[in-house]
């Protein structure tokens, strides 16, 4: 009589160790700016410690050069610095490129230039892609902040004018200028809702329109003067 045995079922092969990824918080942060080469093309906007002073500099500029109001503004006004950076940052590696080559090849009888961009044809092709995406994100930045600046001086301009206006007539009636008839303040620092500002800007005006009158009256009658 054969004995009966119990089946041998092979054992469960062990899992091939797998890459765990990084396990430190300093591994975990360079791994996640993995994708970042040249800051050309990349989500996060990347900045070494050498270029923070540098950046900081120049979006305090751009935004002193637009002097965006509103959320709005701001926000496609720091897309407008990103994006003159990026041009930057281009030119930069585009001039590295030519320095790189010219300092590998220095007895070479082609010019620096030239043997560039013959050696780096494809690297200099896929920066003018680059660039011209960089441009083309940065114009159509600019014009969506120019329609909205533009619409908003032309309303704060208009509200001014009704804000002197006002200003005038309660003056003329011994009333303090009351600008309750504006329902929002306006995103200008020129605040209809300042009767300082408001009086302020009805006296420019009027000295103004009162120099214009004198100076039409010296045209005409010049030994007046």
């Amino acid at each position: 009589m054969t004995p009966q045995t119990e089946p041998i079922t092979p054992a469960a092969a062990a899992p091939k160790p797998g890459p765990t990824g990084p396990r430190t918080e300093e591994g975990k942060a360079r791994c996640r700016l993995n994708a970042f080469r040249h800051g050309l093309t990349s989500q996060v906007f990347v900045l070494t410690a050498e270029e923070a002073p540098a950046w900081h500099k120049h979006h305090a500029a751009i935004v002193k050069h637009y002097q965006p109001a509103g959320p709005v503004e701001t926000s496609l006004v720091d897309e407008i610095a990103h994006g003159v950076w990026r041009l930057q940052r281009a030119h930069a590696i585009e001039e590295g490129i030519f320095a790189v080559d010219s300092a590998t090849n220095p007895d070479d009888s082609i010019p620096g230039p030239t043997r560039a961009w013959l050696d780096q044809s494809k690297s200099l092709a896929l920066l003018a892609t680059y660039e011209r995406r960089i441009r083309r994100s940065l114009d159509r930045d600019k014009s969506e902040l120019a329609a909205l600046q533009t619409a908003r001086k032309q309303q704060a301009a208009e509200s001014m004018d009704r804000a002197v206006s006002l200003h005038r007539l309660a003056k003329a009636e011994g009333k303090p200028y009351d600008p309750s008839i504006f329902q929002t303040p306006p995103l200008t620092p020129e605040s209809v809702f300042s009767p300082e500002v408001v009086s302020l800007e009805s006296a420019r005006r009027e000295a103004l329109s009162a120099a214009q009158t004198r100076l039409a009256q010296l045209q005409k009658h010049p030994k007046a003067a």
